[in-house]
């Protein structure tokens, strides 16, 4: 079997309309020379989809594969799972709904060749809700970023990096680091960004390189209306950010740090 150097995984149960979008998306990059695997969580419903975005994807020229698990998996489970199958050395995760813009993986390709160094790249994204865009988000901490300089701004700010979709990161990154974390359904992505980031250093493109999509299928489409729920778990993400940088010997800065778990607080009423 031929060896790409990225491959984008989008793992998906009972996928909808959505999925050919971000299928779309990928046949329309300008750089082709990796492999998509769509992983099927045993789904009920849409196997149409998942047949319909392997043909786009092959009359595009583009490599791919469908996989399942043994078993119906959660959430982060599967993703854990479908990003363990990988058989390239970048893994670009995919929520199905999100698109990638044209130049993105012509982008993240220059950027490897650049910074052979770094293992986890991270970009802006445009956010889409309803069919409407809105202004591209911004990151302060684009460029260049040594791992020290990740500890401080994560554990100071709760940095996080934004959805799974605008992250680039080694295969061996991840398994060096355990994946995410199954206990935390709701942020396991942000804590596993974060010690990616801390653990290696990060580059941050100052553009937007995709569009976040929310949609009816999406698991953060609830989240607003999960306030508890939602608090509760980030108190959880930072308390485990905390306790990981504290057993990996980072210097604390405990101040800004309570700060931000206030400011968690107040923005969830």
């Amino acid at each position: 079997m031929e060896k790409y150097l990225f491959e984008i995984i989008i793992p998906a149960r009972n996928p909808t309309e959505v999925l050919l979008e971000s299928v779309d998306s990928l046949a329309a990059q300008s750089f082709k020379d990796f492999r998509v695997t769509l992983s099927d969580n045993h789904s009920m419903v849409g196997l149409d989809f998942f047949e319909r975005a392997v043909a786009v994807l092959k009359s595009s020229g583009i490599s791919c594969r469908t996989i399942r698990p043994m078993r119906e998996l959660g959430r982060v489970e599967h993703w854990n799972w479908a990003c363990q199958q990988a058989e390239s050395v970048w893994i670009k995760p995919l929520f199905a709904g999100d698109s990638l813009l044209p130049s993105s993986m012509a982008k993240f390709q220059d950027a490897i060749t650049v910074h052979p160094d770094i293992s986890f790249f991270f970009s802006p994204y445009i956010y889409c809700s309803d069919g409407q865009e809105t202004s591209p988000t911004h990151f302060p901490w684009a460029g260049i970023n040594s791992a020290d300089k990740m500890r401080e701004v994560v554990i100071k700010y709760g940095m996080q990096f934004g959805p799974p979709s605008g992250v680039l990161f080694t295969k061996e990154l991840f398994v060096n680091l355990g994946g995410f974390a199954p206990g935390l359904p709701i942020t396991a992505d942000c804590l596993l960004f974060c010690r990616m980031a801390a653990h290696s250093g990060a580059y941050g493109f100052a553009e937007p390189l995709f569009r976040f999509n929310i949609h009816g299928a999406r698991f953060s489409k609830s989240l607003p209306s999960k306030r508890k729920e939602t608090l509760a778990e980030t108190w959880n993400y930072r308390m485990s950010l905390l306790y990981y940088a504290w057993t990996q010997g980072w210097n604390l800065h405990l101040i800004p740090f309570a700060k931000g778990m206030l400011r968690d607080t107040l923005r969830s009423f």
